[in-house]
Formats: structure tokens, sequence, C-alpha cells
């Protein structure tokens, strides 16, 4: 690894290498993000890549063919000096990253794995960066100008429907850097401060419904004046969600080749014409396809509202805070992840 980094650096997070229980089409997914965007990369005169955490998905046990993907996707970085800082996903434990599954890459030539403290290093232009590892307690965080790590920030969204409440209050962390990066939430977001700013990356490729309508992509980030510019991921599937309305869409086309569909279909559609809309989105190559009915026959009335479905994930939140339990919020991120999953 180099003494110090290049002013500019590609960046990304959360790739989650195993994702749906070690799906093949999902290895093949992260191999061309990894093909595009190393190339990419390449073609700016990229030297050095930051990911702070989760390289794998599963924290408990990983098949072979999802170690073997991980392998071929860092055989496309292996001319780039790569700093990995683990995640939550990559760590055994659930408040330490001592433990973890990166440290398979422990001694590549070109990796460094921060896992069990914080690593600080210097820019060519002088500056400090620390890349923090999962589990670090604030107040064991370095100062520096720039901090790379897997944060909970309290009051930014872990999806698209709930922000965290429980986390590191922002202003403890922007008292140790000015300048915050960081992986875990999936959605990415960016804020300015009095003191600073933080970012998060958000994951480079949606995982799910829950995804719909998001951007994701990649980064590359100038070290010396603290900007960085957001590449869109217009490449890897996307999850997109139709009505039985849509083939009055003139972009369908583009809408469904290679992406997760789902189509929610009216149960007052007559299935002749449910027929025709599936066999139109079939012919422009889907990568997947699920349906769901809607029952509009009878719609649940108040005095004020009147509503057509329940937000099932919402539910799942309300009923688990009712709950007598010590653990709800990884109860809570189990269901929606089961819910979002099965909802694919």
């Amino acid at each position: 690894m180099t003494s110090s980094l290049e002013s500019k650096i590609g960046c990304f997070s959360d790739i989650h290498i195993g994702l749906y229980q070690d799906s093949p089409v999902w290895h093949d997914i992260c191999l061309e993000f990894a093909d595009k965007v190393s190339s990419f990369y390449k073609k700016q005169n990229i030297k050095d890549i930051i990911i702070p955490g989760d390289i794998f998905h599963n924290r408990s046990e990983i098949s072979v063919k999802t170690i073997h993907t991980a392998k071929l996707f860092f055989d496309y970085f292996k001319d780039f000096n790569i700093i990995i800082s683990a995640g939550n996903h990559d760590s055994f434990f659930k408040e330490k990253s001592d433990i973890n599954s990166i440290s398979i890459f422990d001694g590549w030539s070109n990796m460094t794995i921060v896992d069990k403290q914080p690593l600080v290093l210097k820019t060519k232009g002088n500056k400090t960066i620390s890349l923090v590892p999962w589990g670090t307690n604030c107040s064991d965080i370095p100062k520096t100008d720039i901090c790379f790590g897997h944060f909970e920030i309290n009051t930014f969204y872990m999806n698209t429907y709930r922000a965290c409440e429980k986390g590191e209050e922002s202003k403890n962390l922007l008292n140790k850097s000015n300048f915050i990066i960081s992986g875990h939430f999936h959605k990415k977001d960016h804020r300015k401060y009095e003191k600073g700013q933080i970012l998060y990356l958000g994951s480079p490729y949606q995982h799910n419904f829950g995804d719909y309508g998001d951007d994701r992509g990649y980064y590359i980030i100038d070290l010396n004046d603290d900007t960085f510019t957001f590449y869109e991921n217009d490449f890897s599937p996307k999850f997109v969600k139709l009505k039985s309305d849509c083939l009055k869409n003139k972009n369908l086309e583009n809408q469904i080749k290679n992406n997760f569909v789902s189509l929610s279909i009216d149960s007052s559609v007559e299935d002749e014409k449910i027929n025709k809309i599936l066999n139109k989105i079939q012919s422009f190559s889907p990568n997947d396809i699920k349906t769901e009915y809607i029952d509009t026959s009878e719609k649940i009335k108040t005095q004020d509202n009147q509503y057509d479905s329940i937000d099932i994930l919402k539910n799942i939140y309300d009923y688990v805070e009712t709950l007598d339990i010590d653990c709800k919020q990884d109860v809570i991120n189990y269901l929606t992840e089961t819910y979002n999953n099965t909802n694919k």
C-alpha cells in the first residue's frame, strides 16, 4: 500500500456479495459492476479506492461460490490500491469487527483491511484521513480532516420509509472530522452543517423493491477540497414497479429490459388483458417478473380517508415496537429484509 493517498480517489460501499442466498444472478451483477467501474476508474487515472464496509452480505456463513466471486471481483481491481474498513455485515459480532469475513483479503499486496482499530493516513496534499471499522466508539475515533466509516447516524434514512433514531449524533462525529463519509445505509444522502458535511454513499446498485426509484452509483472524491462527484450506475439491473395500464408507456422496453419487475394488477382486469400485458413484458426480457393482484372491489374507508392498500413495512415497525424484547431493531431489520427479499 502507498504511504499516502492521491488527491482524488474512487469510493463505493455496500456491495453485499452473496445477496439472495448466494444467487448466481447476483454474483454476475457484482462482477459486472467490478468490470465496468474498474475500467471507468482507470480511464479517470484513479489509483486509490476506499470501500467503507459490507463486502459480503451474510455475516455468519459464506458459500464457496460467494468467496470465489469475491476473489474475481477484486481481481478486476488488482491495479488499484484498495483500503476496506469493516462493516456490520462483514463482522461476526454485532458490536465489534475483530472477527470478520474480509480478513481473507489481509495480506493481498494491493489491499489494506481496517478491522480492529482506526487507521490514519495522509494525502499527498498533507491532509489526514481516518478509516474507522464497525463498532468503534465515537470517543475512539481520531481527529482528522476526513473520516470514512460505517456509521449509524441519527435522522439519516435507513431506507425509503424510516429514519435512524438510535444512532450517533451528527455533531459528535463532526467534532472528529469536518467531512464524514459513510457506508451502511443504502439510501444515498448528503447534508451540510455549520461544522462540516456528512455523505452517505448508498449502495452501488439497487438491492430490492424497497430501493425502487432511488439512484445508485459510485464516486470520485477530491480529498484536497472536500468535494465529490457521483456517477449514476446505469448498467446494473433496477427494480421497477408497473401497473396494469403500463402498455400505454412508450418507454416500456427501457423500463423492463434486464430489470426486476413487479406488476400490480387490478382484480377487475380481465384475464385476456392480463395475458397480453405479461406477454408484452416478457418480450422485453426482464431479469425476473412477479405479479401481485390488488382487490379493489371493496375499499377500506374512514371518516376522512380512503385506502386501497396497507403499508406493510410501517406495520412491521409499529408491531415490533409493541413487543417486550431487547432486540427490537434486529427483529425490525430482519423482518424488513425478509419482506423486501420476498417481494424481489
